[in-house]
């Protein structure tokens, strides 16, 4: 990625951000005591947090597993080969 692309999509997050901040500010978000029927279904906090770092997980494992580089004893301790 070139500079130039670099600064187009750090200028489009930025216009994204003031785009949606007033809508942002003025919503209640529905955790917490603001929990709500009417946001749609609502998962066990624990399956909500797996969910969250499952991404996390399988990009690195993908990125350790099928990457180029060289696997160090340091990063398999980590990743617990």
């Amino acid at each position: 990625m070139n500079e130039s692309k670099f600064y187009l999509l750090v200028y489009a997050w930025i216009a994204l951000a003031i785009f949606i901040f007033p809508f942002v500010i003025r919503i209640i978000a529905p955790y917490g005591r603001h929990t709500t029927k009417s946001w749609g279904i609502q998962i066990d906090n624990r399956v909500g947090w797996i969910l969250m770092e499952l991404p996390a997980l399988l990009v690195f494992a993908g990125f350790y597993i099928f990457g180029s580089g060289s696997h160090p004893i340091v990063t398999g301790v980590f990743f617990g080969v």
